[in-house]
């Protein structure tokens, strides 16, 4: 359990029963084993959840995205756009 051996769970009753009373400590303790129970099963349910989903992610066929297009080739780009290298060249004389 979380490291509480009998001695611990002994003692833990002892307190219990001094501080609730004997009379309502069936209640008390009924009602605990509730809640326990139903964290349980909560935690059951999230445990399955995760599981389904990750199995189904695991299964899905692989799709890579849609690339863009590359950058046209410098022998394939348009003669009026200007490289940095043939705008420098104009303005020098040479």
């Amino acid at each position: 359990m979380f490291g509480i051996g009998l001695p611990e769970l002994v003692l833990i009753f002892i307190i219990a029963l001094l501080v609730i009373g004997p009379e309502k400590l069936p209640e008390v303790a009924r009602t605990l084993g509730r809640t326990l129970g139903e964290f349980k099963r909560i935690a059951d349910e999230m445990k399955q959840t995760i599981t389904a989903e990750m199995q189904e992610e695991i299964n899905r066929p692989y799709r890579p995205s849609k690339r863009e297009e590359p950058p046209p080739l410098p022998a394939e780009r348009n003669p009026e756009i200007k490289s940095p290298e043939e705008i420098k060249n104009d303005g020098m004389p040479g």
